[in-house]
């Protein structure tokens, strides 16, 4: 996901901000402590535009 993100020239924060979850939810599940749930994968989808890939 960080690559994503980078990719779409987004901060943890900023991309946080969009998705409303804190900024360490995003941090956790770049780092693997956290699993990515479904609701939130559906929505960085459509924000970083993937077409599905974090589904």
């Amino acid at each position: 996901m960080r690559l994503l993100r980078k990719r779409a020239g987004l901060t943890q924060a900023a991309l946080a901000e969009q998705v409303r979850v804190g900024e360490d939810t995003i941090a956790s599940i770049e780092q693997g402590r956290r699993s990515l749930q479904l609701d939130l994968a559906i929505k960085l989808d459509e924000l970083l535009e993937t077409k599905g890939v974090l589904r």
